[in-house]
């Protein structure tokens, strides 16, 4: 047997104001289902996929990017452009008919004023929906405000070559043929038009003041879309031959079932219809059964404000069995902890009875409750989420004081003739190292003690090299040990004294903070890589 599943795709439809995103997302829906295809939302672009991502395959959305925000590689985004003197022209006439009844409101006032004066009355709010909306949208994915040229057609031209689809409003038909490619839907030769503004003049019959002071505004979007319009090279053949996924259609919430065997009176959260994050809820049904029950089943379930389910149990899964519940009147109870994210929350319950044939339901409602969790703290943190926070501080004997080297005694000194040295020469040379002290020299976790050496020209360090560890466990006061260090040439030619030392970590040379540590100095001459470099020589 053949299964024949929903459309499994993940699909952003970037749906831009007035460029026939209605008309394409109701065709989606038409295709594909309302279980597949998203109601049209609007939001961030990472918070839509957040929110809606897990739900549908197509997430149909007038969306917002975060500055320096990237396309989502799982998901195939698709968007569609008009003409942008037409599309702002639309938007306009559209503002005033959805606005006819409430002429009063300051966008309406800001568009009567900009059209009666033939474009030369332009308010600041009326900017963004009529001035390169397009530059303004694309620019910011994947750039900063620091970016160059952020607002530069050339950014969003590179943007939009990430897009898997871009239509044109005005081709229609070659946009519903390539998305219809992408979801595996035959062609249609006719999409219905949608929201159209029905008192707007055509292009042609604007008045010209508006229509220049609406280029002026548009002069990047307009570059935009000449270059994007280049693109598209569709020609829809006679007959094409697709994959058909079966139309889901999404189940209708709330329901609700009831029966003449349990009859409910009343369901009600006790507490109200504000819930602090933590507090115990008390949910209260009271309900009459009009028979004996052999084994009653309780449940409750709680959605949240996008109807995904956010918990649900009931009284088998929590071994809380009743059987043989008599006829009478009932109220059950329901404790529950509101362990939840902030938001609007809806709870309904059910209620079976386990028969030896199977389950038989008596009541369902999805909706009976709805309450409103919140949380009340001090912003005592930075980001977008709270996490509950404890900071400890616990003493630890790791920095030891004792293991401060105060007036080392002893020495250092190689056996092994130092070469002729090439610049950033890395060599490994035998050290003999005496602690005549009456201290252990190894130091602690913070404050080690390692085998070091300096580098110095004309009676100034210039280099403090790659530092060495001692033997496992340091060297023991009256010991001598023999190891082997690393020593690294200087970057420059030129004569140099190298002094072969001990140093404890934040507290100092052994040489400089005492008299009786003997180190050892040579001096070397360091030649150039490409030079045979000589040497020579003589340890002070």
């Amino acid at each position: 047997m053949n299964k024949t599943l929903a459309f499994p795709g993940r699909i952003l439809f970037d749906h831009l104001p007035k460029t026939a995103g209605t008309a394409t997302a109701t065709w989606l829906t038409s295709v594909l289902g309302t279980g597949c295809v998203s109601p049209q939302v609007n939001g961030l672009h990472r918070k839509l996929i957040s929110q809606y991502g897990g739900t549908y395959s197509v997430i149909s959305a007038h969306m917002d990017f975060d500055m320096g925000d990237m396309l989502d590689p799982r998901y195939t985004y698709v968007t569609c452009l008009r003409d942008p003197i037409d599309r702002a022209v639309s938007w306009l006439y559209y503002v005033l008919d959805e606005y006819k009844n409430q002429q009063d409101t300051k966008l309406y006032q800001s568009v009567s004023r900009l059209l009666e004066s033939d474009g030369q009355e332009l308010d600041n709010d009326l900017i963004p929906n009529i001035s390169n909306l397009y530059v303004n949208h694309f620019s910011r994915i994947g750039a900063t405000d620091n970016t160059e040229n952020r607002l530069s057609v050339a950014h969003c031209l590179k943007v939009l070559a990430q897009y898997d689809l871009i239509g044109l409003q005005e081709d229609m038909l070659a946009f519903i043929y390539e998305f219809g490619k992408l979801i595996g839907s035959p062609p249609t030769s006719e999409v219905a038009r949608h929201r159209v503004t029905p008192a707007r003049p055509s292009l042609s019959k604007i008045k010209k003041g508006l229509k220049k002071r609406l280029i002026e505004l548009n002069q990047l979007d307009l570059q935009l879309y000449k270059t994007v319009a280049s693109w598209q090279r569709v020609v829809i053949p006679p007959q094409l031959t697709l994959p058909q996924w079966q139309k889901y259609e999404r189940q209708s919430g709330n329901r609700l079932l009831t029966t003449p065997d349990l009859i409910i009176s009343k369901a009600e959260l006790q507490d109200g219809a504000v819930i602090e994050y933590g507090q115990v809820m008390t949910f209260t049904v009271d309900f009459f059964l009009s028979r004996d029950i052999t084994g009653l089943g309780m449940g409750i379930h709680i959605f949240d404000d996008e109807k995904r389910w956010a918990f649900g149990t009931n009284n088998i899964l929590l071994k809380q069995i009743h059987e043989n519940v008599e006829t009478g009147s009932y109220s059950a109870r329901y404790y529950l902890i509101a362990d939840l994210p902030t938001g609007r929350y809806t709870a309904g319950f059910s209620f079976t009875e386990r028969l030896a044939e199977g389950i038989n339901e008596l009541a369902w409602s999805d909706v009976a409750c709805e309450f409103h969790v919140r949380r009340l703290i001090e912003q005592q943190f930075a980001g977008y989420a709270y996490l509950p926070t404890e900071l400890s501080l616990l003493p630890t004997h790791d920095a030891d004081d004792a293991r401060i080297i105060a007036a080392p005694q002893g020495s250092i000194f190689t056996t092994d003739s130092i070469p002729a040295m090439q610049c950033n020469q890395t060599m490994t040379v035998e050290v003999v190292i005496a602690n005549c002290g009456k201290q252990h020299w190894v130091g602690d976790v913070y404050r080690p003690v390692n085998i070091a050496f300096r580098w110095a020209q004309n009676g100034n360090t210039i280099l403090e090299g790659e530092r060495s560890a001692l033997p496992h466990g340091g060297i023991r006061a009256g010991q001598t040990a023999t190891t082997s260090m690393l020593i690294n040439a200087p970057a420059l030619p030129g004569h140099y004294a190298l002094t072969l030392t001990l140093v404890q970590e934040t507290i100092g040379w052994f040489d400089v903070m005492s008299n009786d540590f003997k180190p050892t100095v040579i001096h070397i001459i360091v030649e150039p890589n490409n030079a045979g470099a000589q040497t020579s020589s003589e340890p002070d």
